[in-house]
């Protein structure tokens, strides 16, 4: 759709109850996350390409494996495992890769998966303080199943962003960084590709359950973040721009004047190419552009509603992009 909310396109996509979240790619194809149901390749008339059923999370995006071109490219996408986790059914997360051309997951060993459960000690030496209360042996499991029967979110990746290496992780012999989003530790981590280490972590000091950044590049070189701070446990939200070499907040918008953005959970914020930022109010259905000085250059409403038990309200939005797209 246009800034003013004008429709232009739509693309349906079959067999899916719902679609979260859909990406456009450079040569006009679309790629759409349904969760817990699958990946769809779309061209740019609708037409499916392939449709992949996998356990899929919050996330898919392009990795930028060198030398990818239209119809050979790698997409990196979220998905979500059950694992006997100390006498509860634990979710742990996953980044595996897809290929555009096959829509199988990729045997390149230079992307390979990568996995919360298998890392989960070290994100959780990264978050610090109090040991996550899934951690705990499970007060309650049921002596016969060893286990209760609901199923537990550990860390619930909502993000996934690549940067080039700056010159020292160059120099540490790290080719690329794959950036993370952990909502319910308040994490953001530089994982490297394909060693799968950690490089640098955001913590709970700067965060709370954080919402999908993207990478900036810093003026000399290094990585700066655009993230959506939900603050779910604050009662407030904000965007920021984060320093990731000096954790500092560089640039911070908490709504326009007399409205506080709030979004408990979803929500996303993202540089366009001319400097201004759009912003997905995700649970209030609303989306915003921006200039750096916070000023709003336009605003969109969801008009589709849904009742609740307080009543009508928006539906919400999970997230809006600035898309090129090829025209028809």
């Amino acid at each position: 759709m246009s800034p003013g909310g004008r429709s232009h396109r739509t693309l349906h996509v079959p067999d899916h109850g719902q679609v979260e979240f859909a990406r456009s790619l450079e040569g006009g194809r679309f790629v759409t996350l349904s969760v817990d149901e699958g990946v769809t390749l779309l061209e740019p008339d609708g037409t499916v390409v392939w449709q992949v059923a996998a356990p899929c999370h919050h996330e898919i995006t392009v990795a930028p494996r060198p030398g990818d071109e239209p119809g050979g490219r790698l997409f990196a996408v979220a998905l979500h495992h059950a694992y006997d986790f100390r006498g509860r059914r634990v979710r742990f997360d996953e980044v595996a890769y897809l290929e555009e051309a096959t829509g199988r997951f990729t045997e390149d060993p230079a992307w390979p998966s990568w996995s919360t459960w298998e890392h989960r000690e070290a994100l959780e030496r990264a978050v610090g303080g109090d040991p996550h209360p899934l951690s705990k042996p499970a007060a309650h499991a049921s002596e016969a199943s060893g286990r209760t029967e609901a199923t537990y979110d550990y860390f619930h990746l909502n993000g996934i962003d690549f940067a080039r290496s700056t010159a020292a992780e160059e120099e540490a012999g790290s080719g690329m960084t794959m950036v993370v989003c952990l909502r319910n530790v308040s994490l953001i981590a530089g994982v490297s590709v394909p060693g799968g280490g950690l490089e640098w972590s955001l913590g709970p000091a700067l965060l709370d359950w954080p919402h999908a950044p993207s990478i900036l590049a810093g003026p000399s070189g290094g990585h700066r973040l655009m993230v959506f701070d939900n603050g779910t446990h604050r009662g407030w939200s904000r965007v920021i721009e984060i320093d990731v070499d000096d954790r500092a907040i560089l640039w911070e918008w908490r709504g326009p004047a007399g409205r506080p953005l709030w979004s408990r959970v979803r929500g996303f914020a993202e540089r366009l190419a001319g400097g201004n930022v759009l912003v997905t109010e995700s649970e209030e259905g609303r989306a915003y552009e921006i200039d750096v000085a916070g000023n709003v250059i336009w605003e969109f409403l969801n008009p589709e509603m849904r009742e609740t038990e307080t009543g009508a309200q928006r539906r919400r939005i999970y997230r809006m992009s600035g898309a090129r797209v090829n025209p028809r």
